[in-house]
């Protein structure tokens, strides 16, 4: 998929997402694309600034045309937060669109966003183009290209994806790029802290919400192999599965070192 030409008009966009790793790559992306942006770093917050901005449009009369919104927050679900988005925007006939960002994108896991109330799925980790086909197809007509791509499809271990970053950086702009990584670095080493801790202390809710975080941040920065390592761990925890966690947690201290040097050799 590569991008169109250039948007008819820009949308104005809230974007809900706690991981601030993940946020700023799809903040770098929707300006790229030249839209407006809002952000929201939790459920509360999303609300309050729903509310600001529709009670108080801007000097342009803008008011909030899509929310990206983040499933898991620390806070409320992320459904909950769509559903009271909905109510304060009149509905579902409205024109307000509330997109799901999240790597589970397996068909029952779409039936049941869309069942509460989403309008669509972008798969986590985020592609600039199929952001791009998707905010398209709110603007309309078009047709609606999907989530995305599945993150969880591919073999072996590949630990850094050149490629991705390559093109993220082409786009975005090396400025952008230094601050995501930075912001990156420092998630993926609390994300591994918090799991090993959580591990330590048989604490199956910390563990669980550790690997979420270290998949998030990983997912963002291209590493791919602590990506699915991460989401595998995760799985694992919500099917109480302990002695294999055990392994896979010593196995994510060292991919995760692995990882970052060489996310350290691609930077230079």
């Amino acid at each position: 998929m590569t991008l169109s030409s250039p948007i008819e008009r820009p949308l104005s966009v809230l974007v809900v997402e706690d991981d601030e790793t993940n946020r700023l790559v799809v903040v770098g992306m929707l300006e790229y694309l030249g839209h407006w942006v809002t952000e929201a770093s939790s459920g509360t917050e999303a609300v309050a600034q729903f509310k600001r901005l529709n009670r108080h449009p801007d000097p342009q009369g803008r008011e909030f045309d899509v929310v990206l919104m983040d499933i898991h927050l620390p806070d409320v679900g992320g459904l909950e937060v769509a559903r009271q988005i909905r109510l304060m925007s009149g509905g579902e006939q409205t024109r307000l669109s509330i997109l799901a960002m999240t790597a589970n994108v397996q068909p029952e896991n779409l039936a049941s966003y869309l069942a509460g109330g989403m309008d669509g799925v972008v798969a986590k980790p985020i592609v600039l183009e199929w952001l791009d086909a998707k905010l398209r197809a709110v603007i309309g007509p078009g047709p609606d290209p999907g989530p995305g791509p599945d993150p969880d499809t591919g073999e072996g271990e590949t630990v850094l994806d050149r490629l991705a970053l390559d093109h993220m950086r082409s786009r975005l702009g090396p400025e952008w790029i230094v601050r995501i990584l930075d912001t990156g670095r420092n998630s993926v080493e609390d994300g591994l802290a918090a799991m090993v801790a959580a591990w330590q202390t048989n604490d199956a809710d910390r563990l669980t919400a550790a690997a979420h975080r270290l998949k998030g941040a990983a997912g963002a920065l291209g590493l791919k192999g602590l990506y699915r390592l991460a989401t595998t761990i995760e799985r694992r925890v919500r099917a109480d599965d302990r002695e294999s966690v055990a392994e896979l947690v010593i196995r994510a201290q060292d991919l995760a070192r692995r990882s970052l040097v060489a996310l350290s050799d691609w930077t230079g």
